[in-house]
Parts: structure tokens; C-alpha cells; sequence
């Protein structure tokens, strides 16, 4: 296995890249098995499909823009990708590589790197980290790990064992 394609591998998040005629050229081991398990999106006849009507119209016309950027007036937003499990759409970038990258062993050369998160899926955030990258106190990044994967100011403080006026006042 190349290097870059080890690299890409140990991504938490989904890479496809795509040649100039939206064919996929390399999809790492993130985007395979969200692609596998054909919640929202697909690969078929090599190319990159959501199950949605909407959002495969939306996600061609990204595509689209993303092989050739100069051929558009305008660049279309990120696509949301829905679920039919009901889970949390998948949210899907795409962009030209403006530099041409050496092609993996036996690959086509790739123009588009396509990044799909699924934020199911996320790590939640360690205070650990947190604590050390902004110089927090321990409890500190217990409350901003909690506040970041989504917790209310409520739970946050229960969770920490105090109340969420005590808390309030802290921040103030």
C-alpha cells in the first residue's frame, strides 16, 4: 500500500477521488463502508449516487462544478445527503485538486477529492485533548468536551454534578 493511500486510510472521515469524468478513482476505507452500507449514497457503474432524487441532483451539480469550476457562474453549496436508516445526513464537499497528484499503483489521475462526514460516526471530543490544547482545568474541558458533542448547558452541569446556575455564574 502506497503511503498517501495509508494516510488517507487512517482518515475518520470519507475521501473519494474522482477523474475528470466523475468515475471514481480511489474511495478510502471511511467512504467504502459508508458506501457499503447504502444509507443515503452508493456507488454505481463507478460513480458516486445518492438514493434521493434531490440530493443526487444536487450532489451531480457539485460534482460538476467541482471537474470544471470555470465552466460555471457559481459555485453550489455542500450537499446533504439524507438517510433512510434516519440517521444524521451525510454532509459532502467537493473540490478540484489544483495541483495534479501522483496517481496511486494502477490508478487514473484523480481532479476531485470529494470529503464526506458523517457525523454519527464522529469521535466525541476527549477533555483530555481539550485540556491541553487551550490550557483548561480539568473540569473545564469536561464542560467544553460535553458542550462540543452536543450536550445542553443542563446536562453539561449534570453530568459534572452541579447545577447549570452555578455554572452560569461561573461563565459569566
Amino acid at each position: 500500500v502506497a503511503v498517501g493511500e495509508a494516510a488517507l486510510n487512517a482518515l475518520d472521515v470519507g475521501v473519494v477521488l474522482l477523474a475528470s469524468d466523475r468515475r471514481i478513482v480511489f474511495v478510502n476505507r471511511c467512504a467504502d463502508g459508508m458506501l457499503r452500507a447504502g444509507d443515503g449514497w452508493l456507488r454505481r457503474h463507478d460513480r458516486l449516487t445518492a438514493t434521493a432524487a434531490r440530493a443526487d441532483a444536487a450532489l451531480q451539480r457539485l460534482l460538476r462544478y467541482a471537474i470544471a469550476p470555470d465552466a460555471s457562474l457559481g459555485c453550489p453549496p455542500d450537499v446533504l445527503v439524507p438517510r433512510p436508516s434516519g440517521r444524521r445526513p451525510y454532509h459532502v464537499m467537493a473540490t478540484p485538486l489544483r495541483t495534479q497528484p501522483a496517481a496511486f499503483i494502477a490508478m487514473r489521475t484523480p481532479v476531485v477529492v470529494v470529503l464526506v462526514t458523517d457525523r454519527e460516526a464522529r469521535q466525541p471530543r476527549t477533555g483530555q485533548a481539550l485540556q491541553h490544547a487551550y490550557a483548561l482545568t480539568p473540569r473545564e474541558a469536561m464542560l467544553a468536551a460535553a458542550l462540543a458533542d452536543g450536550q445542553s448547558l443542563a446536562d453539561a452541569a449534570d453530568r459534572l454534578g452541579i447545577t447549570a446556575q452555578h455554572l452560569k455564574a461561573r461563565m459569566a
